[in-house]
């Protein structure tokens, strides 16, 4: 082929559009995918393959390299790498984040319910509204996994697999569970006024904005909080209930697809089976929370923490000095330690380079910015 190549050594965005069967695959796609997985310093490979045959032709390949290869594979569920888009924001909530899980619920449903102009009002209520249902199958969650790990008849280990099946039931394809079944149901007020008058309604009302009312009833926590905030202000906004029956329709027709059974496979899993693009970039993670006493005597917070690892008890042998070697930084020394202040009691480390050891000790440090530690 003439021409003569450009050799770009930083991070570049490329885009490549050709008609269909002009050669994108095999003439640039495939030979780069071969390049990378050739490479000392493999990186991260993410492919959008509708027809599954990148995978056909390179997952063993890459696998013989070294590669983990995973697929949300549509096509075949049965074959397929779960991806539960909730459980990021899952994970903060347990953390005790629940502006973190405010946020990756936004950002969730700015994909789900894009639109401008005219429709911007209706697909931003019906954002919030399934926000709002997600939020409360993981406020449900959150107290089953609170009484299964006060539990004392069960080992941790036990406790935390049944923590992991429960956490596994906060799913896209439940959300929409729960905004088709309340949808057809109405409370009525001659036989349920005392649930209706508690709920802070006086005549029959649809069964989900009960449910979604009498949330607040609970026994208060952040996250209650703001489910009830929440739908107060979208209540406010809608204005009538006609308006908000236009809202629960608009929402479920956005998430219509995730009624669809290959669809639900891909989307629903526990925690510990789901696709982490997270761990991606950072495999090996630690967190470590402290209890909350320590916290609110004003020990740990606000402190600055730092996480290294050895490879010895004492202590004496860092995986990665800091420094420089043979006129370079250690590829392997950034990011091996955090530093950051509690998040609710967690804290949270990470390590790029990889630990040769079966066994390896951490190192935490934590210095309290009044001079206590």
């Amino acid at each position: 082929m003439a021409g003569f190549y450009i050799v770009v050594t930083k991070p570049v965005n490329t885009t490549l559009i050709a008609a269909t069967r002009a050669g994108k695959g095999q003439k640039y796609i495939e030979p780069m995918i071969d390049i990378w997985m050739r490479q000392k310093n493999q990186p991260n490979i993410i492919a959008t393959d509708p027809k599954g045959e990148l995978l056909r032709k390179n997952a063993f390949a890459l696998a013989i390299q070294g590669y983990e290869v995973k697929s949300v594979n549509t096509l075949n569920p049965q074959y397929s790498t779960a991806y539960n888009i909730y459980s990021y924001a899952l994970m903060a909530a347990d953390r005790g984040n629940s502006e973190m899980t405010a946020r990756i619920l936004t950002g969730i449903g700015d994909v789900l319910f894009a639109a401008e102009g005219d429709n911007a009002f209706w697909y931003g209520s019906a954002s919030k509204l399934v926000n709002l249902c997600a939020e409360a199958i993981i406020d449900y969650a959150l107290e089953d996994a609170r009484r299964l790990r006060l539990d004392p008849t069960l080992s941790y280990t036990m406790k935390e697999s049944k923590v992991d099946d429960v956490f596994g039931e906060v799913s896209a394809a439940n959300v929409v569970h729960i905004l088709n079944q309340l949808y057809a149901a109405t409370i009525t007020y001659e036989k349920d006024h005392e649930l209706l008058e508690l709920a802070g309604y006086k005549e029959d009302t649809q069964a989900l904005w009960v449910f979604l009312s009498l949330i607040g009833k609970l026994p208060m926590t952040t996250l209650r909080t703001n489910i009830s905030s929440d739908f107060a202000f979208l209540q406010a906004q809608a204005g009538s209930e006609k308006m908000m029956s236009s809202i629960l329709t608009i929402a479920l027709q956005n998430m219509s697809f995730f009624r669809e059974e290959a669809i639900t496979k891909v989307t629903s899993g526990n925690p510990s089976k789901t696709l982490d693009f997270v761990g991606l970039g950072f495999p090996r993670r630690f967190s470590m929370w402290f209890d909350d006493h320590l916290i609110d005597l004003n020990v740990l917070s606000p402190a600055k923490t730092v996480m290294q690892v050895y490879r010895d008890k004492e202590l004496t042998q860092p995986y990665f000095d800091e420094g420089i070697k043979d006129g370079k930084p250690y590829e392997d020394y950034s990011n091996y330690t955090h530093i950051g202040e509690f998040e609710k009691g967690w804290i949270h480390g990470a390590i790029r380079g990889k630990l040769d050891q079966d066994t390896s000790y951490i190192k935490l440090s934590i210095n309290n910015t009044r001079g206590r530690l």
